[in-house]
Formats: C-alpha cells, sequence, structure tokens
C-alpha cells in the first residue's frame, strides 16, 4: 500500500515525456511535490500520476521491489533518459 503524507494536496505537473532533460523535470516534480506537502515517499508513489504512458512503461519494467525507493527511482530516470533529451 502506498504510504501518503498527511495533508499532502497534489498540483497539476506536467508530465514528463521523456524527450527533455530529466534532471530538470525532477528539480520541477520535487519542488512541487514538497510544496504540496509531499515528502521521498510521496515522490515515489505519485510518480506514475506524473509520467507519459511511454515513460509509464519504463517504470512498470523496473523490479517492483526497486520501485520503493526515491533516490532509486530518481536516478534510473536520469539515468534511463538523460541520452534522449532535446
Amino acid at each position: 500500500m502506498a504510504r501518503w503524507t498527511k495533508g499532502f494536496k497534489p498540483v497539476p505537473i506536467e508530465k514528463y515525456d521523456g524527450q527533455t532533460n530529466p534532471q530538470e523535470w525532477l528539480q520541477l516534480y520535487s519542488t512541487a511535490i514538497r510544496s504540496a506537502g509531499g515528502d521521498s515517499y510521496v515522490m515515489g508513489n505519485y510518480l506514475p500520476v506524473c509520467l507519459d504512458p511511454a515513460v509509464r512503461i519504463w517504470l512498470t519494467s523496473l523490479p517492483e521491489e526497486s520501485t520503493t525507493s526515491w533516490g532509486y527511482l530518481n536516478r534510473k530516470l536520469i539515468e534511463s533518459f538523460q541520452a534522449t533529451c532535446n
């Protein structure tokens, strides 16, 4: 079961499509989540909502046990999409 921070109020965030710099998008994403009352657990849990369907396929291909760590997801997103950004 996903863990949510009490008081977290999701805010609209542009979906990541894999075409832009993942580090820049992750900075905006983490700032938006924190400003909405979220923490690193929320960042990991809310990430699928903010991914374009094509990028969400990448996320579902990761080993399930590895997707519980925000640090791991952050690193893997950068490693996987840095070379494809415009």
